[in-house]
């Protein structure tokens, strides 16, 4: 893939060049900007409300947006096992109340989540993404 402008510089002259360089920096932003639009897979948005008196759990996908509503009971999100697949896709989790709490962790308690084997504990409204590599998951 080529970005669809290629600047010219003017190298023997400093301030025409510095110019160009901001220019082209803007344009080369804006074209990343085009390519990951375009290329990256729109995250499905799934929205879940954890309920009192049972155990709220859910198995996550990767390339999903997790809503979850903690207004009445805390949740635990449950990432998949670590595969070749996976690695560089995202999921993002969105907890939309301040109420309860959300915790991340793998299916597989050894898989180390931010170089650690505890989960993330969200307790505060907001949104938290999370990729994966061959090392574990990070975010």
């Amino acid at each position: 893939m080529t970005l669809r402008r290629v600047n010219d510089f003017s190298t023997k002259e400093p301030d025409k060049l510095e110019r160009e360089l901001i220019e082209f920096e803007d344009n080369t932003e804006r074209e990343t900007r085009d390519i990951r639009a375009n290329f990256l897979p729109v995250p499905q948005l799934i929205s879940f409300r954890a309920i009192s008196g049972v155990t709220n759990r859910v198995l996550a996908q990767l390339d999903q947006q997790l809503g979850i509503d903690t207004l009445l009971a805390d949740c635990t999100v449950l990432l998949p096992v670590l595969a070749a697949k996976n690695f560089g896709r995202r999921l993002t989790v969105i907890k939309r109340v301040g109420n309860g709490s959300i915790f991340i962790t793998c299916v597989d308690p050894l898989t180390k989540i931010n170089d650690s084997t505890t989960p993330i504990t969200l307790t505060a409204a907001g949104q938290r993404t999370i990729f994966c590599d061959q090392e574990g998951y990070f975010g």
